[in-house]
């Protein structure tokens, strides 16, 4: 019996999911509506919203998200039918305000900022989930490595500290580790160095577990 794919993944949450997240964003919007209508005594339909507020146009009072949101979550959610899409933004053209600055290279991304002694660090993982360091047999030659700052161990992994991410992956790639085998007592489950085999692998699409078990359990 073919299960279908089993995977975890975020690059396609707002492409699969946008009409389910446009009616859940219209829903909210009738809700903080409904909450503004009860806080500024006028009738739901003579409200509109401006990002980040609701707005009386009439009297020119409006409330922020803020002012709404405690009192949201207490309401009951309307019925999807009676809710209107607004199109403000969908099927027009909109400029995108980041382009000059990638197209220039002006912008500043995470892995580029640099502060006062800042270390690069990169790390050499165990080739299957379980297994535990050993020795280090060229740990010494390591340290000695241009810019390499110190050398650490961890569970399952190694990292190798330098001035520089080259030299930092350098290091990592250069270290030799003695991998062992996990003990009868380990916590985590091991994978087995036959894990892409053929036999092993048509086992595996349908190992369903027992999350219910697996709750009481816990």
């Amino acid at each position: 019996m073919d299960s279908g794919m089993r995977l975890t993944d975020g690059s396609m949450s707002v492409r699969m999911s946008y009409s389910a997240m446009r009616r859940l964003g219209a829903l909210m919007r009738r809700m903080l509506l409904q909450d503004a209508s009860v806080q500024l005594g006028v009738p739901v339909d003579t409200l509109t919203t401006a990002p980040g507020r609701v707005i009386h146009e009439a009297s020119g009072r409006s409330l922020s998200r803020e002012q709404l949101a405690p009192q949201v979550t207490g309401l009951p959610v309307p019925e999807p039918a009676i809710v209107k899409f607004r199109d403000r933004r969908s099927g027009k053209p909109t400029r995108r305000l980041d382009v000059y600055e990638n197209s220039t290279r002006k912008v500043i991304y995470g892995a580029n900022s640099r502060v006062e002694g800042m270390l690069q660090a990169a790390v050499q993982y165990a080739p299957r989930l379980g297994m535990t360091l050993g020795a280090i047999r060229n740990e010494d030659q390591v340290r000695k490595m241009r810019s390499v700052h110190s050398v650490h161990r961890l569970p399952g992994a190694v990292a190798v500290v330098a001035e520089g991410w080259r030299d930092a992956k350098g290091g990592a790639e250069a270290v030799q580790i003695d991998w062992m085998d996990p003990g009868s007592d380990a916590n985590a489950r091991y994978m087995p160095a036959d894990v892409f085999a053929t036999a092993l692998g048509a086992q595996l699409p349908n190992a369903d577990g027992d999350i219910h078990a697996k709750s009481l359990a816990a």
